[in-house]
């Protein structure tokens, strides 16, 4: 069950959590990452070395191909790439996904399997940021398309280990196992079930009654006692996993929220409230 309908299957487009569902089992990036190893892992880059400060070079994958039948090219890695730095693309999160790299020149075709990638300054985190972005989309579809926000909901193509069978804002989505996906690893293994269906579900309750019924597999983002709660039937397993998400307290400084927001904008306020929040007793909560 998803929290809220999933508006279209794609990277660039919607980046909630329920579309990030879907479109991480449709779409594949170029770099993925083995969280057991601890280690960068190939994605549509098979691999990779280091040039210089400022740029990796890559080699492509080869014999992989789109959900539609069509393999994947080096032309299609070139234009995913420059779709990601067109400003006119105005997708959401944009300047934060590519703030990285400079505007032009970022991307250099040096051969049909080979591609070389530039950023603005040295970067530890380059493997990490490519884990993320861009998806390699088809050329011959996407680039067609006058309005691209249409291509992740009629034209939601891509290479992963799972491809839409079925899809509707108010309906949900069906997916299905990839049989052509031979390239999966630890990073992105292959589909382990042919089927998923993925139903916009927006309340708590109305989601754990659908399990107690046995009309729902799965959850996330269960509250701590209502996993517990569950936890004690027999049917259901509750595992905790670790994310690079991450929440933060922030201070409304300026009183947007109303005249009773006034006082943090004293630094001592601040700071009070900051020391009296126990570190070790908050970790400990999220992992017991």
């Amino acid at each position: 069950g998803a929290y809220q309908p999933i508006s279209l299957i794609d990277y660039f487009y919607a980046a909630g959590p329920e579309e990030t569902l879907a479109t991480r089992m449709v779409y594949d990036v170029l770099v993925h990452y083995d969280v057991d190893k601890r280690e960068f892992v190939g994605g549509m880059a098979e691999s990779w070395k280091r040039i210089d400060d400022l740029t990796m070079e890559f080699k492509l994958r080869r014999g992989v191909k789109f959900h539609d039948g069509q393999p994947v090219t080096m032309d299609d890695v070139e234009y995913s790439h420059e779709f990601m730095m067109d400003r006119k693309a105005n997708y959401r999160f944009q300047i934060t996904r590519v703030n990285w790299l400079p505007e032009k020149g970022s991307f250099e075709r040096i051969d049909d399997t080979t591609f070389r990638v530039r950023s603005k300054e040295p970067m530890a985190v380059f493997l990490a940021k490519m884990t993320n972005f861009p998806p390699v989309v088809p050329k011959h579809l996407h680039s067609k398309l006058e309005k691209k926000q249409a291509f992740g909901s009629t034209n939601a193509i891509g290479t992963g280990p799972m491809r839409v069978a079925e899809f509707s804002t108010t309906t949900g989505v069906t997916l299905v196992k990839n049989p052509d996906y031979k390239h999966g690893n630890a990073g992105k293994p292959a589909a382990q079930i042919s089927r998923v269906r993925i139903d916009p579900v927006p309340d708590h309750q109305t989601q754990t009654a659908r399990m107690l019924r046995g009309e729902q597999d799965l959850m996330f983002n269960v509250d701590k006692d209502q996993a517990e709660s569950l936890a004690n039937n027999p049917d259901f397993r509750v595992d905790v996993q670790d994310a690079v998400s991450f929440n933060w307290v922030t201070f409304d400084v300026q009183a947007r929220s109303g005249p009773g927001a006034k006082m943090f904008a004293d630094k001592r306020v601040r700071q009070a409230l900051l020391h009296a929040i126990d570190r070790n007793d908050l970790n400990h909560l999220v992992h017991p």
